[in-house]
């Protein structure tokens, strides 16, 4: 499972990502479970919490449980998502463009339409 299938998709992901959840400047981290951000000073989680616009401290990181992402790996994450997509549909594209052709020189070709009983007479 990759990182934007750990968040649940792409638009969660980017919105995690702007902070657009929190009134926090820049936090490193986002737990998944409890969905809220977060720092971590000298091992220690410090919770963001909006009402109070202040980070809390809660215990050592290597003491937690929960699930979490480091944000710049998810803006990484979503960066790579958008190239692999952009390229997906520069493909499509040229796939498309080259059954057009096929479909345009299949039509043009005046021997697919002339009936088999026209005689064609050099000069």
């Amino acid at each position: 499972m990759n990182l934007i299938e750990k968040i649940g998709n792409i638009v969660q992901a980017e919105m995690i990502t702007s902070c657009l959840l929190t009134t926090a400047n820049n936090p490193e981290y986002f737990s998944l479970n409890p969905k809220q951000y977060f720092n971590v000073v000298d091992g220690i989680v410090y919770f963001y919490n909006d009402d109070e616009q202040q980070f809390f401290e809660y215990k050592p990181l290597v003491e937690c449980d929960f699930e979490y992402v480091l944000i710049a790996d998810l803006r990484t994450a979503i960066a790579n998502h958008d190239l692999t997509v952009s390229n997906s549909n520069q493909n499509d594209k040229q796939i498309d463009l080259s059954i057009k052709k096929d479909i345009e020189d299949h039509c043009t070709d005046i021997g697919n339409h002339i009936s088999p009983l026209t005689r064609v007479i050099d000069r």
